[in-house]
């Protein structure tokens, strides 16, 4: 499986952004707290000196970042989803939006894990049983073979990458309508939510099971998540050198991401 691409349009304009074309501007980079919290706050000096530039980082949430650019208080947004599950959620919530201006490159790959309480006996689900939890059709542990306890679905509020991968390849597009659904803020709240509830069923990208009391439950439902930098219409010099530096400290920073460049 391809863990890294680039898109073609920066071939050219890429190979300047190590001489000097753009230099000392600053950039504010919103969006995705998954892309934020596993590559770009950590490294965010590594990339400064990289790129030549100076990062301003606004984590929020995909959908929330992307909006960022269209009012023009970001120049770049960080997402966890594809460019296409993008402009769809997009055209739901912003129709006056202009989706052709947005434009994307691929950081790297991951995938969305789906995660219980260690105390939760369930050990698998298939791709069915997991679409009917998520629509409500399917509301207690028992029917797969767990506890006589009620499946809570912990998931960032609507906007976020996890849910519009889960959404594009399972729900046939539809939004997530389990009767008990815990909505947080943050990718990173997920599994902090699944460690205290027993009946938790949490969506987030795998990395945040990082250093959390939390389980994965096995699925054939291979949920992959794009990590992406985007922006509107032609990127600039400076925005150019900050992809670049971000592509190549990637894969050595977040474990999924394979630099086969």
């Amino acid at each position: 499986m391809q863990m890294r691409k680039c898109f073609p349009i920066f071939i050219a304009a890429l190979s300047l952004c190590g001489s000097g074309v753009a230099s000392g501007e600053t950039l504010t980079i919103a969006g995705s707290t998954t892309v934020d919290a596993f590559l770009m706050a950590p490294h965010r000096r590594e990339i400064e000196a990289s790129s030549g530039q100076q990062i301003v980082l606004t984590p929020n949430r995909t959908d929330l970042g992307i909006k960022q650019l269209y009012d023009g208080r970001a120049d770049l947004a960080m997402a966890s989803t594809d460019l296409d599950s993008t402009r769809k959620m997009l055209r739901r919530r912003y129709p006056e939006l202009d989706l052709q201006r947005l434009q994307s490159t691929v950081v790297c790959q991951t995938r969305t894990a789906f995660t219980i309480h260690p105390d939760n006996p369930v050990q698998s689900a298939s791709n069915e049983q997991i679409t009917q939890i998520l629509l409500g059709k399917i509301t207690n542990w028992r029917d797969l073979g767990g506890a006589d306890e009620h499946i809570k679905v912990v998931v960032v509020r609507q906007g976020g990458g996890a849910e519009l991968s889960v959404a594009a390849r399972l729900l046939s597009g539809m939004a997530i309508s389990a009767p008990s659904t815990i909505r947080v803020q943050i990718a990173s709240q997920v599994n902090r939510v699944v460690e205290q509830e027993r009946g938790a069923l949490g969506l987030a990208q795998v990395e945040n099971m990082r250093g959390r009391q939390v389980k994965e439950i096995s699925t054939n439902a291979k949920i992959e998540q794009e990590l992406s930098l985007m922006w509107l219409d032609e990127p600039t010099a400076a925005m150019q050198a900050v992809i670049m530096a971000t592509n190549k400290i990637a894969p050595k920073v977040i474990p999924t991401c394979k630099d086969e460049s």
